[in-house]
């Protein structure tokens, strides 16, 4: 069985806060529940370079800096460049597989907690279960899913020219769709009506006996 259902983006994901936890979080725990009633012979899940934050980098001197972060006063100061310890600019190079996790959103922390629930009760159960980075393209209404991106460009180099001129054409076009202000005010909309239907919260009340140790 291959896992590949999850809500995707970063910055959405900061604030669509329920809706991301209960598709990727709990959505992953109700499969394997499931399959703990009906065992596969192996499970594999998708897994996210979202996980390994910004990357690797590498300094002027050649040396490697993982799990990098920009400070609030480089934000701030409108500096976006990633920086070593003595402000030096450090560039991205290629990162590899055993990078250690840097999950600087909840989108790549519900990516990365359904790597762990899948390899964690696999385990438990007796399921082969094992994660694999993935790239998605979308061609019409199929999705290509490869284990690196080298494995997509060799797929998409095979095809005709004018196809993977269409293919890209149509992604722009969606992408675009998504980021109008029109878009972005209709969802806005969407969240305030939530949030206006919901009941309000009952008033909480202390216990006497706690309120006096207080």
């Amino acid at each position: 069985m291959y896992h590949l259902v999850a809500i995707v983006g970063v910055g959405q994901s900061m604030y669509e806060l329920a809706r991301y936890t209960s598709v990727n979080n709990y959505g992953t725990a109700i499969l394997l529940e499931a399959l703990i009633e009906r065992p596969v012979e192996r499970l594999v899940v998708a897994s996210s370079m979202s996980v390994y934050g910004e990357g690797l980098y590498e300094g002027p001197d050649g040396s490697t800096h993982s799990n990098v972060e920009r400070t609030l006063d480089q934000l701030r100061r409108n500096d976006w460049e990633l920086r070593g310890p003595m402000g030096e600019l450090l560039k991205p190079v290629v990162t590899p597989e055993w990078k250690t996790p840097s999950l600087e959103s909840l989108y790549a922390l519900s990516k990365f907690d359904q790597d762990r629930m899948c390899l964690m009760i696999g385990r438990a159960y007796n399921i082969p279960a094992s994660s694999t980075p993935s790239n998605q393209v979308t061609i019409d209404k199929e999705i290509l899913v490869s284990r690196s991106t080298d494995e997509s460009l060799a797929f998409l180099r095979q095809m005709r020219e004018e196809e993977r001129r269409r293919i890209g054409e149509r992604a722009r076009r969606r992408i675009l769709a998504r980021q109008t202000s029109a878009h972005r005010a209709a969802e806005l909309e969407g969240y305030v009506y939530q949030v206006l239907e919901k009941p309000k919260p009952r008033a909480l009340r202390l216990v006497p006996s706690m309120a006096q140790k207080g």
